[in-house]
């Protein structure tokens, strides 16, 4: 996908969430995104790597070295525009909740540390970085609105493309006036993007150009069609999102069509056609090697509320021998199972607080989001604890599940290490 100059951009998800634009990475970059849904958003540049929005990715052994995907939408979650090459966040980009000294923060309780962490980040000079940080920030309204004009004004189209969902999801009707310049953006993703919130804020806006954004070549531009659509929760747009399926991108590596247009059923499910759930439960039971369809499938089947699909995704979980499945595919479908609340399952959490500790900082990212959804005293402890984590993608992802448990009323107390 082509790129825009420099500053680069990136891709949320998040996300948690969602259409995120794709940052360019190398192929186990754009695995891993895919299969971490960050909260989740999510938009990861590592010298060239790509962030979903739609969805952040897991590191699939068997999908390591795999075609290129696309980044899928995050938190929840769609696809990002691709980023060009931008410097790493430096270690002071984000902020850990142990001081250079070494001495523990005091008198700050943790999810107002976390809430610290997610806005220093939205300033970091990595793309993904501030867009994975400003999905985050939906568990926080009030802040998220003071960082958005920023967001929506960055160099970068998948901060951009993120910044403006979040208006939308957010329902920050006050932001509609940042955010209609975007619909002449140069991208059309964030045209999309800006279309969406529009929309959702009460504003007049003319939702015709996804039509033909729905017949892009460009994987990035068609997904992220697809993901407004479905949120939209316009019915009429059924049949063209049925009619784009299967047509076109032929020059489009098969399995980053896959994922297009497992975001296309997603979009059909969303809008009504339950018919449309048996494909995304089939790639749940991805061969090994597309590892990352198994990941989205499962960040689909929540975001959808597929309670059936429950006994499938323990499968996931439970499977040995021969037929354990990688831990990326594992920590992806405890958190579904964690989000749709239905299994009387009481590992989950074990299953995060294991990986919390993984030398993989894609596998800690993972078990963050896991315990985030969990909750509980435990989950909170060590969220607090990966708040210090050497990695600012890892004390993202542990601020934003902290944040998420405070969002829900969860009691918990601070802790400091």
């Amino acid at each position: 996908m082509p790129s825009d100059p420099p500053p680069t951009e990136s891709r949320s998800e998040m996300a948690s969430s969602a259409a995120v634009a794709t940052v360019e990475t190398d192929a186990s970059a754009e695995t891993r995104e895919v299969a971490a849904v960050t909260t989740e958003p999510s938009v990861t540049e590592e010298a060239g790597t790509d962030v979903g929005g739609a969805v952040a990715a897991a590191e699939v052994p068997a999908a390591r070295e795999p075609a290129p995907t696309p980044a899928v939408a995050t938190a929840s979650e769609p696809v990002i525009a691709p980023v060009s090459a931008t410097p790493a966040a430096t270690a002071s980009d984000v902020p850990s909740a142990v001081p250079p000294s070494g001495t523990p923060r005091t008198g700050a309780s943790a999810s107002a540390l976390a809430t610290e962490i997610l806005r220093k980040a939205t300033r970091s000079a990595d793309p993904s970085i501030r867009a994975n940080a400003i999905e985050s920030l939906l568990a926080s309204p009030a802040v998220l609105a003071e960082v958005l004009p920023t967001g929506l004004a960055d160099q970068n189209r998948g901060v951009r493309y993120v910044s403006a969902m979040c208006v939308g999801r957010a329902n920050l009707a006050d932001l509609a006036p940042f955010v209609e310049p975007l619909l002449k953006d140069p991208s059309p993703s964030v045209q999309a993007a800006a279309i969406y919130a529009l929309s959702k804020c009460g504003r007049p806006v003319d939702p015709t150009p996804l039509a033909a954004m729905l017949q892009s070549d460009d994987p990035e531009v068609r997904a992220n069609a697809f993901v407004v659509l479905g949120e939209l929760g316009n019915k009429s747009a059924i049949p063209m999102i049925r009619a784009a399926l299967g047509q076109g991108m032929r020059r489009v590596h098969p399995v980053r069509v896959r994922i297009v247009e497992l975001q296309g059923a997603e979009a059909l499910v969303r809008l009504g056609s339950e018919d449309d759930v048996e494909g995304i439960r089939a790639a749940l039971f991805a061969p090994g090697e597309q590892g990352e369809l198994s990941i989205l499938a499962c960040q689909i089947l929540a975001r959808v509320g597929d309670q059936s699909a429950a006994p499938m995704m323990e499968r996931l979980v439970d499977a040995s021998g021969t037929s354990a499945r990688p831990p990326e595919i594992r920590l992806a479908a405890a958190q579904s199972l964690a989000e749709l609340k239905v299994s009387a399952r009481s590992n989950l959490g074990a299953l995060g607080a294991q990986f919390a500790s993984s030398p993989d900082h894609f596998l800690r990212v993972q078990a963050a989001i896991l315990l985030g959804r969990v909750g509980g005293p435990g989950s909170v402890q060590i969220l607090s604890a990966l708040l210090s984590d050497p990695d600012d993608s890892v004390r993202i992802a542990a601020a934003a599940g902290l944040l998420r448990l405070a969002s829900e009323s969860r009691s918990w107390a601070p802790t400091s290490r």
